[in-house]
């Protein structure tokens, strides 16, 4: 019986994990057909237009000292993986304050689990990390999610007010 009742739960576990593929799926889906269907539009609902969001950059180990140590402007850069739930909370407030600060700051995001030497390096231990780079050093981080209004205190008083 205790191996019918292991087998029982293991079809559950899977047909559970099916499901929610499939529900991320459709709901993936639907997302791309309403997106669509907007950005065909002149308007969106509530006559909000939509605009253009500035999308940060990709960084790699290999293009780390290139994109963020010796770029001209201030740079935040945001260590994620696609796994973090908190990281994705993140995201469309990072693609938000890039739109917001573009000219002023790049924003840069760097994927911790298929780049491993720079968050080591940095002493990054726990993600979402944001770290703030100014003329290539390090100038200021903020560890876990933070709303969107915390942000952007954070980045005027470590990165722009002494950048100025």
């Amino acid at each position: 019986m205790a191996m019918r009742g292991v087998s029982h739960t293991a079809t559950v576990c899977v047909q559970a994990d099916k499901f929610r593929s499939m529900r991320g799926l459709i709901f993936a889906r639907i997302s791309v057909i309403v997106k669509s269907e907007y950005t065909q539009r002149e308007e969106l609902p509530l006559g909000k237009k939509e605009e253009a969001m500035a999308d940060p950059i990709t960084v790699t180990d290999d293009s780390f000292t290139k994109d963020v140590t010796e770029s001209a402007l201030p740079v935040v850069v945001d260590f994620w993986a696609s796994w973090c739930g908190p990281c994705k909370m993140v995201e469309p407030i990072v693609k938000e304050l890039a739109t917001e600060l573009e000219g002023r700051v790049v924003f840069a995001k760097v994927n911790t689990d298929d780049n491993l030497e720079t968050p080591t390096r940095l002493g990054v231990q726990g993600i979402p990390t944001l770290i703030f780079f100014r003329e290539g050093q390090e100038v200021g981080r903020v560890v876990g999610f933070r709303p969107k209004a915390q942000l952007l205190k954070a980045i005027e008083s470590d990165l722009l007010q002494t950048a100025s």
